[in-house]
């Protein structure tokens, strides 16, 4: 299928559906389609919560101690600010070095809950700005590891 066809947004989706299925291979993937992956993630992850409390719990703590380096890679300071305080607010103690010491501490307190709801609304209305970033990925060779494969 080429991606030419697709929306912006099903071109997204197909990056991360493809990405996804190579990481679950256990294969490689280019730095462009897994910084494409990882931002694709957070936002859906997050939108489907309306919180970043579904990102912590679902995403690979790989990926979320890469995600404030790509968002500001892609020139979204605000947006990773934010994500930084998410992460914080999420694992005060630092991130867990494990997925079981993940699962572990993503049994928030009502506090931490309210603050990671409130954080994602500051971040909320970045996203289709964030997407159209990813989209330019795709169209235009770039500097995060070669134009991503479809």
């Amino acid at each position: 299928m080429e991606l030419v066809e697709l929306s912006d947004s099903d071109r997204l989706m197909h990056i991360h559906s493809t990405v996804l299925a190579v990481l679950e291979k256990g294969e490689a993937v280019s730095d462009g389609d897994l910084l494409i992956y990882d931002i694709e993630d957070l936002i859906m992850e997050s939108n489907s919560g309306a919180s970043f409390e579904q990102y912590f719990r679902w995403a690979r703590i790989e990926q979320i101690s890469r995600i404030v380096q790509e968002l500001l890679s892609i020139g979204f300071v605000e947006a990773a600010d934010i994500t930084q305080r998410a992460i914080n607010t999420a694992f005060s103690g630092g991130l867990p070095k494990t997925e079981i010491e993940k699962g572990q501490l993503t049994d928030w307190t009502e506090k931490q809950e309210t603050e990671l709801v409130r954080l994602f609304k500051e971040f909320a209305p970045m996203c289709s700005s964030i997407e159209k970033a990813l989209v330019e990925l795709l169209i235009r060779p770039h500097s995060h590891g070669g134009r991503p494969e479809a």
